[in-house]
């Protein structure tokens, strides 16, 4: 494949990717827009027991033969008919809502003039609108998690469409599309579907829905969404394991017509499909990390202002080992060698979350009502108001909003000086000749290495040698020939030093067999 030919499928896949997340944000804010139009009708703001006590009468009880105060439902329930067209239009005063909120449910009335099927055909568009919008709400949860399963499938799908030469490539490309995707379908999509930037300093963008700040509602609203989404990736090793693997048990059961216990029996006419059926799947190395990067950002992006994201992460992350590990020993193949640039990469990404946790809680800190106690005029419940919130003040005089933007000047600074600047200069070095790219990744470099006898570690050397003669006695296999053999006895690792330089031996897996990795097994 030649380098234009490539660069054209990448192409294709970052548009596909793109296109996907732009309707994924279409579909989040449709649900979103038909949710919150509840949200606008019976706002969370609505102070009820106020309403309630305007409709309230002393009364004489001639039980207790005392004069107790009682809520005259008859007038209540006047007040609500009436209002019940302006509710359906979004401007309602609240009676409507307060009404069926408090006697929806109730079963008897103290006052007889208010029927029980009254109340039912009032309340009915109330009861229909709540469930409607509590199930939307369950449904996004939801989805979040079944579209970042869809992300994680279509981006494999992708990469093997792009094509690479080695899997470790494939596997790192993954990893990273992965991760962003699934990054901004949790946490920025989320984020903005439910987003009013009117009096913000991006007022340009046209997004104009429920919460224009993190406000008292959006904790209340999104605040629980994001703690449900984390609590599925928590989960969902878990779930993985049990649904996947009981799939693959059922299927063996169904392959010995149920007789288990018959372990010769088969109705596979391969050799490959048996295999392919009594092995383990293929253990997706690129999703774990991808996976937990996500739940180590989404954590860091909201956990400054709702810290319970950081020990759901940590849950998830727990339950990722602990079924991985077994998974690792009773389900999944062996997975095959890779080297730690998979590993580098993953610290790499996960080294900028902090990044994300200042630059959010920044905003959040900032919060005029909450931290400062000023908010605009309310003239109704369901009006989107300034909410006074700058993107830099001094008016409030020193307060934790200017030491966490001091740390996001150290960060930047630290990213645009040390990691931007000193790397353009050392490139230049490095290419007028000022000193040698330490960096021998896909070059041809003089090692001054010996053969592969010679190269071998003493360890090395004597475990392979133990192994293969307790292979050939016990088992009657073996790895290598009677040759190869008496070089690994023989060979005299006492010499350690040559003329000009030390002895160098070979790092890592001295055996490593390519054909030990089924991916390649496969294709040759």
């Amino acid at each position: 494949m030649t380098p234009w030919q490539r660069f054209g499928r990448k192409s294709c896949a970052l548009v596909l990717i793109v296109l996907f997340i732009f309707l994924t944000f279409l579909l989040y804010s449709a649900l979103k827009s038909k949710a919150g139009q509840n949200k606008l009708k019976y706002p969370s703001s609505t102070n009820c027991a106020s309403i309630g006590r305007l409709f309230e009468r002393d009364l004489y009880d001639e039980t207790t033969k005392k004069t107790v105060r009682k809520l005259d439902e008859a007038k209540f329930y006047g007040y609500a008919k009436h209002d019940q067209a302006a509710t359906a239009q979004g401007s309602g005063a609240g009676y409507y809502q307060c009404f069926c909120t408090k006697h929806a449910g109730a079963k008897e009335l103290s006052d007889n003039k208010v029927k029980k099927e009254k109340r039912q055909l009032l309340c009915g568009r109330f009861q229909a609108d709540k469930t409607f919008g509590l199930a939307l709400t369950n449904a996004v949860t939801v989805l979040v998690a079944v579209i970042n399963i869809v992300i994680r499938t279509l981006n494999i799908s992708l990469v093997d469409f792009i094509g690479y030469d080695t899997d470790s490539q494939r596997v790192s490309l993954v990893m990273l599309s992965v991760f962003w995707a699934q990054f901004v379908n949790t946490g920025i999509i989320l984020l903005m579907t439910n987003a009013n930037l009117r009096y913000s300093v991006l007022s340009m963008v046209p997004l104009r829905n429920q919460y224009p700040d993190l406000d008292k509602n959006w904790y209340l609203d999104i605040g629980p969404q994001l703690v449900k989404t984390m609590m599925i990736m928590a989960v969902y090793p878990w779930l993985e394991i049990f649904i996947f693997g009981g799939l693959k048990c059922l299927k063996r059961a169904m392959d010995k017509s149920c007789l288990c216990w018959e372990t010769d029996r088969t109705k596979t006419t391969t050799t490959y499909n048996f295999i392919f059926l009594y092995s383990g799947p293929e253990y997706l190395m690129h999703f774990k990390y991808s996976s937990i990067l996500t739940q180590v950002y989404i954590s860091f992006m909201f956990g400054l202002f709702i810290p319970v994201l950081f020990p759901i992460a940590a849950l998830g992350i727990a339950n990722m080992y602990i079924v991985e590990k077994a998974g690792l020993l009773y389900y999944y193949r062996k997975p095959p060698m890779y080297d730690d640039k998979l590993q580098r990469e993953a610290l790499e990404v996960m080294k900028n979350a902090p990044i994300a946790m200042f630059v959010m809680g920044y905003w959040a800190l900032g919060n005029a009502q909450i931290f400062f106690g000023k908010k605009s005029d309310l003239r109704h419940n369901n009006q989107v108001t300034d909410p006074l919130h700058d993107l830099f003040s001094t008016g409030d005089g020193l307060n934790q909003t200017h030491m966490i933007f001091a740390v996001l000047l150290a960060f930047a600074a630290k990213k645009f000086f040390h990691d931007f600047l000193f790397g353009c200069v050392k490139t230049c070095l490095q290419q007028c000749g000022f000193f040698r790219d330490e960096d021998v990744e896909g070059k041809d470099v003089e090692e001054n290495i010996g053969s592969f006898w010679e190269s071998l570690t003493g360890d090395d050397q004597k475990i392979w040698y133990a192994n293969e003669v307790y292979g050939r006695s016990q088992y009657g296999i073996s790895s290598v020939n009677d040759e190869a053999l008496e070089r690994l006895r023989k060979t005299d690792r006492r010499k350690v030093k040559q003329e000009k330089h030390t002895k160098k031996y070979i790092q890592g897996d001295s055996r490593y067999d390519i054909l030990s990795n089924y991916k390649y097994q496969e294709q040759f």
